[in-house]
């Protein structure tokens, strides 16, 4: 859970900085992603909880569980992305600039 807060925080700053202007818009949008997976991975440990307290290895708790982690990843996976890609344009626009900041 706590990947969350600190994904968050890096999209947040990463919105803010005047470098990343063409991106701004689509990491503020990204930005309640790691939140969600966060309340996913909340869900998950509850499913898998229910299956060790009962010792049903039963479908619908199962199920719901890898459904949960899944897309807490996959919701993840995109935030990352999506801050490396904006991250990678602006070292690559500095590099071609040859500016410094």
């Amino acid at each position: 859970m706590g990947y969350a807060g600190g994904l968050t925080a890096l999209l947040v700053q990463l919105a803010a900085s005047p470098r990343l202007t063409s991106w701004a818009p689509a990491l503020r949008r990204l930005t309640p992603l790691p939140l969600i997976a966060g309340a996913l991975d909340i869900l998950e440990n509850i499913c898998l909880l229910a299956v060790v307290a009962t010792h049903a290895i039963g479908w619908p708790a199962v199920s719901l569980a890898g459904v949960f982690a899944s897309v807490k990843f996959a919701l993840v996976g995109i935030a990352l992305l999506a801050g490396l890609l904006a991250g990678a344009s602006s070292l690559r626009r500095e590099s071609r600039t040859g500016a410094r900041g």
